[in-house]
């Protein structure tokens, strides 16, 4: 969780650490208790709404742990995940000027 309020908070200085955190990220994404993918989930969320463009960057590391949450057996894992996915359409559409292709549900 810390690192999800770090992103919103302090997105510039954590974006100048992103390849130390990220390590971080990834590894919560696969832990046993589902709490603690949820919280990767919901950061990942978070990364992917206030980490523009940098954690564009790393979407062959992210985009698999990413997915493999959409499909937790935790049903509140998933639903984090979902909130993710959506951060992640929307930075892509705004930093791509394709704000039209983007339908907020």
């Amino acid at each position: 969780m810390v690192l999800a309020v770090l992103a919103e908070g302090c997105a510039q200085p954590l974006k100048k650490r992103l390849t130390q955190a990220l390590p971080l990220l990834l590894s919560a994404m696969t832990d046993q208790t589902g709490q603690v993918r949820g919280a990767a989930a919901f950061a990942l969320g978070q990364f992917s709404e206030y980490l523009q463009p940098d954690i564009m960057q790393h979407y062959e590391q992210v985009m698999p742990g990413a997915f493999s949450l959409l499909h937790d057996a935790d049903s509140a894992v998933q639903e984090r995940a979902c909130y993710g996915e959506m951060g992640r359409a929307q930075g892509y559409c705004d930093r791509h000027g394709r704000e039209d292709a983007c339908v907020r549900y």
